[in-house]
């Protein structure tokens, strides 16, 4: 089963939670409550909670609200806001927003003029990081500027925003130290056209632009040439693209003008192109192995076209509308209307809900929803059992509580398991549930299947003996040692003489007697090495203590320094932000701690820090990215001893990864030295 949110350009925000599959009818629910207006413009829903939390920008107000656990929604910035943030006035408009997928509650939106030399007279980028409450400006640009900005996509310190300020051309600002810092790129005939934008590759865009005949191009700043133009689509205005979560180079894209939809698996070297399909789409997500499209109505067709469609695979053109039966009459009951005005940007967002497994307290936690919703925060009562509903039977997954069984939620009664395969044995309700055992009582059974407390002989044992036959733990003195008097062991089967005088109280004593271990004096206990010298070249080879020191101290240094190893990744050349592609898995049969992590260039970064990371199968052991080994600028070398992820497993693999580059010099003929030990 799958969620699936359509937000659409005149009839405000719908989802479905009971998709299944293309053969079956979803059911459609508007969920516009707290919005000042239907007119969506931009949508999104949280990277890391996207069934509780969603965000839209409305066009009516340029007002962004976000919606959390299914309650109303409620503005979060608004030009009145963004006002107060740069100290003008009056004017401005909010045109677009992005959440970062690298950074929970990370957000960016983009304000500015409405026209030519309007107020405020630039344009802004603003940021938060708690998911809207509190945000920050940073001024692009100011001054009298022409065709306006549209798009702002990010991931972590890397931030790409749009705009066009030098008629007739467009350009992109960008900033790869959070919006520290910024940095001019032209694109020319870009005109703030879409940006398609891969986490995979974040020091990339993509667009479309009328250089090189039209079509799609993508600029890289680590790169040269920076713009690269893909010749193989055709001339036109594209719309949305998608990206493959593993491989970068698998990609869709939808040309709107010819209304038709491509796919490569090469970054558009090569493509596959279906023929018109009759849609402009807008989102082309995938879900399940389908492909869930969004797509824009033209009434002028001969039928009417749904906002929503499935395509089975990338090879299925021929789209099946889920709008709903009844998204061509009103009232539109669980469909969309097709006087919706088409789908908003980025207006379909597909979740895919995992299986259930209800033994797993974060997988009861995604399925119930918000801590102020879930059943699971009450108290338990006793009794009281986890019971979840064949289906989920609400908005927001309350058909998974806590119910009492049993009476009511009181403690169980007396019941039996009557032996049948699967429920348990049988078991004698009379004495395991109703009847409490008394102190001293032991659990018997009577061979049939029958257990019960019985009297175990009302109180200590009796004095007895071990008759000293195998297995029986041969002769016990009852008298002196159950009663803990002093006692000897004088015969030879009890282990020798003892003086309990001297040995039980603890008091200064020696062992004098064969019997009692010899005597032991450490005065005349000699050490003859094979050498006359010691260790240290001394000429006492009669030290023991020395001798055992010095032996004590290799032993130490031998188990610190034996296993010490170190794996070393190279980068020959001007170094690049990216990397992962080698994979140095640990072979040795044992787990690996790594303790230090060196790297080196022979060309100095200059302009910025240069910094590495080194990932654990494709996580960081940098939980505190503060702790990443850093070259400063005109630096050679750097070193971290502290490792938040130390261990590296049997079978684990290691991937090194440069996050950051100098600006001015990137660096160059970087190694990395991975310091572990077994």
């Amino acid at each position: 089963m799958s969620i699936i949110y359509v937000a659409t350009q005149d009839a405000g925000v719908y989802f479905t939670d009971d998709y299944v599959s293309v053969s079956t009818q979803p059911t459609w629910t508007a969920v516009n409550n707290g919005l000042g207006a239907l007119d969506c413009r931009h949508f999104h829903v949280d990277p890391f909670d996207p069934i509780n939390r969603q965000y839209v920008l409305i066009n009516t107000g340029w007002i962004l609200y976000r919606r959390v656990n299914g309650a109303a929604w409620e503005e979060i910035l608004t030009p009145a806001i963004c006002e107060g943030l740069i100290g003008c006035a009056e004017g401005g408009t909010i045109r677009c927003f992005w959440l970062d997928a690298s950074i929970p509650g990370r957000m960016w939106a983009t304000f500015g003029s409405p026209g030519i030399a309007e107020d405020p007279a630039g344009f802004w980028v603003l940021y938060t990081d708690d998911y809207g409450d509190n945000w920050t400006a940073i001024e692009i640009y100011a001054g009298v500027w022409t065709y306006g900005f549209e798009w702002i996509v990010a991931h972590g310190d890397i931030v790409f925003f749009s705009n066009c300020r030098h008629a007739p051309y467009g350009q992109v600002d960008y900033s790869i130290d959070g919006g520290a810092n910024w940095l001019e790129e032209h694109l020319w005939g870009h005109y703030w056209a879409p940006f398609g934008y891969n986490i995979l590759t974040p020091e990339r865009i993509y667009y479309w632009s009328n250089d090189d005949g039209g079509g799609l191009h993508s600029f890289d700043y680590t790169r040269a040439p920076t713009i690269v133009f893909y010749n193989t689509l055709r001339p036109g205005s594209g719309g949305q693209m998608w990206f493959d979560p593993v491989d970068p180079l698998h990609q869709r894209c939808i040309d709107w003008m010819g209304h038709t939809f491509s796919y490569t698996t090469d970054e558009w070297t090569n493509k596959t192109t279906s023929g018109d399909i009759s849609v402009t789409c807008i989102s082309p997500l995938d879900l399940n192995g389908e492909i869930v499209i969004g797509t824009n109505i033209d009434h002028s067709g001969p039928t009417p076209h749904h906002v929503v469609a499935i395509m089975v695979d990338e090879n299925d053109w021929t789209p099946s509308g889920i709008a709903g039966s009844n998204c061509n009459v009103a009232p539109y009951t669980d469909s969309i209307p097709d006087t919706c005005g088409g789908v908003c940007q980025y207006g379909v967002q597909a979740i895919e809900i995992p299986p259930r497994d209800v033994n797993n307290y974060h997988e009861r936690n995604h399925w119930v929803g918000s801590a102020a919703e879930m059943a699971l925060c009450a108290p338990v009562n006793p009794g009281a059992v986890w019971f979840q509903t064949d289906t989920l039977d609400s908005y927001w997954w309350d058909g998974a509580v806590w119910q009492g069984m049993g009476g009511g939620g009181g403690a169980l009664a007396d019941h039996e398991h009557a032996g049948v395969p699967g429920d348990g044995g049988q078991f004698d309700a009379d004495h395991l549930l109703s009847t409490g055992a008394n102190d001293g009582d032991v659990l018997t059974s009577d061979g049939a299947g029958n257990s019960a407390w019985e009297p175990g002989g009302g109180g200590p044992l009796a004095d007895h003996a071990h008759a000293g036959i195998a297995g029986d733990g041969g002769q016990l003195d009852w008298d002196n040692i159950w009663s803990d008097a002093v006692h000897d062991h004088s015969a030879a089967g009890e282990g020798g003489t003892l003086d309990w005088d001297n040995v039980w109280s603890d008091a200064v004593h020696d062992h004098s007697s064969a019997a009692e271990g010899g005597a032991v004096d450490a005065s005349v206990v000699t050490y003859d090495p094979a050498v006359d010298a010691d260790w240290d070249g001394g000429v006492d080879p009669g030290d023991t203590n020395d001798a055992l020191d010095q032996l004590a101290e290799r032993t130490a240094d031998l188990e610190a320094n034996a296993f010490v190893r170190q794996t070393i990744f190279t980068y020959a050349g001007n170094v690049s932000v990216g990397g992962g592609l080698l994979r140095i898995y640990n072979l040795t049969g044992v787990t690996q701690v790594v303790t230090q992590v060196f790297i080196c260039v022979t060309t100095a970064p200059t302009g910025a820090n240069l910094i590495v990371d080194i990932h654990r199968n494709g996580v960081t052991i940098f939980t505190n990215q503060a702790n990443r080994p850093e070259i400063v600028a005109a630096g050679f070398t750097d070193s971290t001893l502290v490792i938040d992820l130390p261990n590296w497993l049997d079978g684990e693999y290691l991937t090194a990864h440069i996050d950051a580059i100098g600006t001015t010099i990137t660096g160059a003929n970087l190694t990395i030295h991975v310091v572990h030990h077994s």
